[in-house]
C-alpha cells in the first residue's frame, strides 16, 4: 500500500441515450505534475442486459480498468466502473466513456491527485 493524496474535482452527468459519451472541459483541480493520476468512477443503470464500460480515455489517454461491478437496484441494475490514467498536462480533460450498448445516462465522478512525498507519510497505531 502507499498513500494517496485524492482531490474531489466534481460530478458531471450526460443523460442523451447512447453508447459513447464525451464530456469536455472537465476542470483538474490539482496542478499538473508528473505523477498526476486521474480516477473516473462512472454509474450507469439498465433494466434488462449486462451492461460494461468497455473503454475510457482521460485527456487523450487510455485509461485503465481498476474495478467493474453491478448491483440490482429498485427495477433495474447499476453498473459501477472505476478507472485510473496518468495525466501529467492541462488544466482541463475530455473525458470519453465508451459503453459495450447504449445506456440511459452516463454520471461520473472525477478525481485527481496531489505528489506525495515520502516526508509527508505517517503511521498512524491504533
Amino acid at each position: 500500500m502507499f498513500p494517496i493524496d485524492l482531490v474531489f474535482n466534481g460530478t458531471h452527468e450526460d443523460s442523451t441515450a447512447t453508447t459513447v459519451y464525451t464530456h469536455t472541459s472537465i476542470p483538474l483541480l490539482v496542478a499538473p505534475h508528473a505523477n498526476r493520476r486521474v480516477i473516473v468512477t462512472t454509474e450507469t443503470t439498465d433494466t434488462e442486459s449486462a451492461v460494461t464500460v468497455n473503454s475510457m480515455t482521460i485527456g487523450g489517454v487510455a485509461a485503465t480498468l481498476l474495478a467493474q461491478v453491478e448491483s440490482i437496484f429498485n427495477s433495474g441494475v447499476v453498473y459501477l466502473s472505476v478507472w485510473s490514467a496518468l495525466v501529467p498536462t492541462g488544466t482541463t480533460a475530455t473525458i470519453v466513456t465508451t459503453y459495450s450498448e447504449s445506456v440511459f445516462r452516463d454520471y461520473m465522478s472525477v478525481y485527481s491527485t496531489h505528489p506525495v512525498k515520502t516526508a509527508d507519510v505517517r503511521i498512524r497505531r491504533p
